[in-house]
Formats: structure tokens, C-alpha cells, sequence
């Protein structure tokens, strides 16, 4: 089973052959732990899918905004969607990364060649909008936390792979703050 069969998701649309059909179109990218995929003013023209490894979107001030792990879809989507600069970092962060990536133009090529892949895409961005959706919904949660236990809920692999004060740094809050919060001091 090739490495782009396991990292893309299905999403119950696509058969492996399906996916060993398009495999041409996917890039594998091998990454060292602060590797940048993306920088601040660059038009971010991949979709990248998490084999192994983690990434994180950062502010230019470093403020971390999200991480995701294996076997998800990751992108800076404004920028990708409509080839704009961005304003964001995407990095590989905590261990070395095996991604799977697309481009935008082979991604088109591929959804004007199969109807499935055009299917695939559809629900893989309603998928993506949704997961962050939820994301930032939990995220504007007053209570830091409640805004802590539903985001180690979402992520429970988050405290087994990075450094509190990254965590910290995504639910908006101290380091201070989220050392109280998991010792029980502040309900």
C-alpha cells in the first residue's frame, strides 16, 4: 500500500484504486522538525495531508493558532483558495514529518478528469471548514478552563507531543494560566 493510499482520506467517495490512480498527482515531501512549508507573503498552493508528524500555524508575532497531527488535511485555505499571500507560518514542529501534498493546479486537473475526485474535493473541504469551525468555536469559550478541556478533548495526543507554553499559546492564554488549570488550582 503506497504512502499516499494511507495518509489521503477516502472519505467513503474514493476506492484505493481510486487513490492508486491518482498517486502521480500527490507529491511525498520528507520534513525535519522546524522545517517552514509556508511563509508569511507566500501564496500557499498546496493541500498537504499529514502522513506522520505534526504542523503548526503560527502569526509573524508567534502566536500559534493550530496544530494538527497524522492523517489530516492541512492548509493555509485563504491563501490556497484564493491565491492570495498569506499571513501565516506552517510548520513541522515536534517530530519529523512524512507529508503528502497536491497543488492547486493538479488538484484542478485531477477533479476536471474524475468525477469522484471532484466529489472527494467537495467533502474534503466541508470537512476541513467544519473541523475549523469547531476548532474556533471552542476557542472563543470564556471560561480558559472549559476552553482547555474541550481543546485536550479535540487533541488528546496534543500534551503527549507539544510543550505547554505551545498549548498555552494556542487557547490564548499564560503558561501560568494552564499550569493552574491542569493542577486543579483554578475551576
Amino acid at each position: 500500500m503506497s504512502i499516499q493510499s494511507q495518509a489521503i482520506p477516502t472519505f467513503e467517495v474514493l476506492s484505493f484504486q481510486d487513490v492508486e490512480y491518482a498517486k502521480h498527482y500527490f507529491e511525498i515531501e520528507y520534513h525535519k522538525v522546524g522545517d517552514v512549508l509556508l511563509k508569511p507573503g507566500e501564496v500557499c498552493d498546496k493541500l498537504y495531508f499529514i502522513f506522520n508528524g505534526l504542523i503548526s500555524c503560527r502569526s509573524e508575532t508567534n502566536e500559534i493558532k493550530w496544530f494538527e497531527a497524522e492523517r489530516v488535511m492541512v492548509t493555509e485555505i485563504t491563501s490556497f483558495i484564493e491565491r492570495l499571500p498569506s499571513e501565516y507560518y506552517l510548520n513541522v514542529v515536534a517530530t519529523d514529518a512524512v507529508i503528502v501534498s497536491i497543488t492547486n493546479d493538479k488538484l484542478n486537473q485531477l477533479i476536471h478528469k474524475s468525477h469522484k475526485w471532484a466529489i472527494w474535493s467537495y467533502v474534503m473541504m466541508k470537512e476541513f471548514v467544519t473541523r475549523v469551525n469547531h476548532f474556533y468555536l471552542r476557542l472563543r469559550i470564556k471560561d480558559a478552563t472549559e476552553r482547555y478541556h474541550h481543546f485536550i478533548e479535540a487533541y488528546p495526543w496534543v500534551l503527549e507531543r507539544i510543550p505547554l507554553k505551545e498549548i498555552a499559546s494556542c487557547l490564548n492564554m499564560s503558561a501560568v494560566s494552564l499550569s493552574r488549570i491542569r493542577s486543579g488550582a483554578q475551576k
